[in-house]
């Protein structure tokens, strides 16, 4: 397929670093831990893993009463959210938006007790621009990071084979 592995990447970090001689400069574990957070840093700053489909990230159980709900740790930005009732089967829409618009646009928002129709996004969580008056399932589409981090030497980066060579810029 035409994409670089862990160990191809590595390869290619020596010969760049002009460190292809043992006793290596740059142990191993640092390589490899460096073009893991190459990936990580390309996958938000590009925005190059959209998520739709893993129920693990994308779906988030919600209590009546309960406005504020953590995020997977590999959920960098939201993309599209819906809110579907418990029972019901029209998705709601939601909004993304921050609080300072909320503010503007619905100053009771945090004391309203109704169906959602806003979502802040926060660095790892989401808060309802109400107080849910239902249980339900909010549904994300985001962007988020790799799923895994690179350990074996036949690993390959997630994102794709285009950006593998950059990497190794990091």
């Amino acid at each position: 397929w035409g994409g670089m592995n862990l160990a191809e990447l590595i390869t290619q970090f020596r010969s760049d670093a002009d460190d292809a001689v043992l006793p290596y400069l740059f142990n191993g574990a640092d390589v490899t831990r460096w073009l893991n957070e190459a990936q990580d840093e390309a996958a938000v700053r590009a925005r190059l893993i959209y998520e739709d489909s893993n129920p693990d990230i994308c779906r988030i159980a919600v209590t009546a009463g309960t406005a504020t709900y953590g995020l997977r740790p590999s959920v960098t930005e939201i993309a599209l959210a819906w809110f579907v009732a418990t029972g019901g089967t029209k998705r709601q829409p939601l909004t993304l938006i921050d609080r300072i618009e909320l503010d503007r646009i619905r100053p009771d928002w945090r004391e309203r007790i109704e169906a959602p129709e806003f979502v802040i996004q926060d660095d790892t969580s989401i808060r309802l621009g109400c107080i849910p008056e239902a249980d339900g399932t909010i549904q994300l589409e985001c962007y988020r990071l790799p799923s895994a981090a690179m350990e074996d030497d036949d690993d390959a980066p997630e994102i794709h084979r285009a950006h593998h060579r950059h990497l190794v810029n990091w």
